[in-house]
């Protein structure tokens, strides 16, 4: 049975549970003494709500990442010298990826000030700034792993109704933000709010269809890559969104 919701207690149990593991927590620790003493280290994204999804659904999409943002931070502190033994590589968006060989996961890290949407509209790095910059409801939920906080827009409401609603109005790109709705879209089998399914079906002209085409194949593959796009495909094939919804209850 499909819970209709759930609740803070619940969410901060299940989440602390995934972190107290031999995949997560001696890593989160080594990060934590290459930080400054005041840095708050949060995890949110996809992680987390594949927590939740488990939750409410009882399943999820397999996770693979974890994404780790760190706040009360410089913007120029040296964090790629203080993890400088680690595996990391530098990421296309001003991150680090951290493989861990003792680890099932791969953690995406990322400081405040260099989040792509903070740094691209110049925000103050802040917890408030960065949950109101994170792309969809579905993801806007962050974890403080010091203090076992939670703070969410819309997440736990958006996971047990199974929709993608956006969560900014910002952007970094069509392009890009078309990507993250249908690879979303793919994981979690989610249906697409109002907005989602218009900007999909109104605002990628044939340039942005070619360039979503390559994004798909440069980050996920060939095979990949052509089922994401029969998803858009089949998305865009619907003449509105009534139509669309119809075929989704």
């Amino acid at each position: 049975m499909v819970k209709n919701t759930v609740h803070t207690a619940q969410a901060i149990s299940a989440i602390a549970n995934f972190i107290d593991s031999d995949d997560i927590t001696p890593h989160l620790d080594r990060l934590r003494r290459a930080l400054p003493n005041d840095a708050k280290i949060y995890i949110a994204g996809g992680a987390l709500r594949n927590v939740i999804m488990t939750l409410v659904h009882g399943q999820a999409p397999p996770t693979r990442d974890v994404d780790l943002f760190i706040g009360a931070i410089a913007e120029d502190f040296p964090l790629a010298e203080r993890l400088s033994a680690a595996a990391l590589e530098h990421t296309e968006l001003g991150g680090l990826r951290w493989r861990p060989q003792s680890s099932a996961y791969v953690f995406d890290i990322c400081l405040l000030p260099h989040f792509h949407i903070i740094a691209k509209f110049r925000l103050a790095p802040t917890l408030q700034n960065f949950m109101t910059a994170i792309d969809f409801t579905v993801n806007a939920i962050v974890f403080d792993i010091d203090t076992h906080n939670l703070f969410e827009r819309g997440c736990r409401h958006a996971i047990v109704q199974r929709m993608i609603d956006f969560n900014t109005t910002y952007m970094i790109s069509k392009t890009m933000l078309a990507y993250r709705i249908v690879l979303i879209r793919h994981k979690t089998g989610f249906r697409l709010a109002r907005p989602t399914f218009i900007f999909l079906k109104h605002q990628i002209d044939f340039e942005g269809l070619n360039a979503l085409r390559a994004l798909f194949g440069a980050k996920q593959g060939k095979t990949m890559a052509a089922t994401l796009m029969a998803d858009y495909d089949r998305i865009c094939a619907f003449n509105c969104y009534s139509d669309y919804i119809a075929q989704h209850h």
